[in-house]
């Protein structure tokens, strides 16, 4: 590292990023995304603000809102406030169950995956005094209750699917990250350029690989869930079929023999699906209903 060179925190070398990129104006940019090491510094949450970009921010569940703007009195040094700011998680608990609607994040290798979100206005905190008027989202899992708390300086007409859709944009960008280190070397050279040109390279497999022909009409979100469906047909059917049936390694041609084995293996992985007491993978299950005539009765009942 050069002498001389400043301490900076990732949060101010993100901002001066972003800075530089308005001024370039060389890629567009309206959103921008971050997790909670980026949202409990105010400076740079205020600072995306004043270069006219949008943020949803994930914070952490003590993060404090109010939920009305509080009235103030007292002095400049010690303000008092109507009400008390309270924690966002705290909001979440005190919600009504009307509030909170269903949402279809995205479609997993086990079907849509669904989420219950609660969208309201609430005022930020900056240090001890109230700040802007912002958006509080809140996701929480129906499966595992685990609750997950944003915050967003979207205009107020903003539509709460739109802030639901804005929280699933970091999957992507986690997963080109993720793919990039362990498909593309993304980790054996530092800079910038080493990472553009991984970045550019897994952007022409992933469009090689979506690539599809439809008769849908030419609109962005349909097709892509579209691709996603059937992405999803491919990892709950097909690749079981090829991993614990070996369907692929199957070298039948003979007449409808393959057809009427295709027909059978797709009424054995709906059979062992139903039934849920055996432990273990499809394959496991497979095999146990091979040899174990009880578990193979047990199967055939469902």
């Amino acid at each position: 590292m050069p002498e001389g060179t400043p301490f900076r925190t990732k949060p101010q070398l993100a901002l001066d990023m972003l800075r530089a990129l308005v001024a370039e104006a060389s890629l567009p940019v309206r959103w921008v995304t971050c997790n909670e090491g980026f949202s409990v510094s105010h400076a740079f949450l205020d600072g995306v603000a004043a270069l006219g970009l949008g943020y949803l921010a994930e914070v952490a569940r003590n993060t404090h809102v109010w939920t009305a703007r509080p009235a103030q009195g007292g002095s400049p040094s010690r303000p008092v406030f109507s009400a008390p700011s309270q924690e966002v998680g705290t909001v979440a608990d005190q919600l009504p169950p009307a509030a909170w609607r269903p949402f279809v994040l995205r479609d997993g290798s086990k079907g849509p995956q669904a989420v219950l979100c609660a969208v309201l206005r609430v005022v930020a905190r900056r240090g001890l005094l109230p700040g802007p008027d912002i958006w509080l989202l809140l996701r929480r899992n129906p499966a595992t209750d685990e609750l997950k708390c944003y915050l967003s300086n979207g205009p107020a007409d903003m539509p709460a699917d739109r802030l639901v859709w804005l929280a699933g944009l970091r999957w992507p960008i986690e997963q080109c990250f993720r793919d990039g280190q362990q498909l593309f070397g993304l980790g054996d050279y530092e800079g910038h350029r080493h990472a553009t040109l991984v970045m550019l390279a897994h952007f022409f497999v992933v469009r090689e690989t979506l690539r599809l022909i439809s008769s849908l009409p030419a609109d962005a979100r349909s097709l892509l869930q579209a691709g996603r469906r059937h992405w999803g047909i491919e990892n709950s059917l097909h690749w079981v079929l090829d991993m614990a049936f070996r369907e692929d390694e199957s070298r039948i041609r003979i007449g409808h023999a393959a057809h009427n084995l295709s027909i059978l293996r797709r009424m054995a992985l709906n059979l062992l699906r139903r039934e849920t007491t055996a432990k273990g993978g499809m394959a496991a299950r497979r095999k146990q209903a091979g040899w174990n005539d009880g578990y193979l009765l047990k199967v055939l009942s469902n």
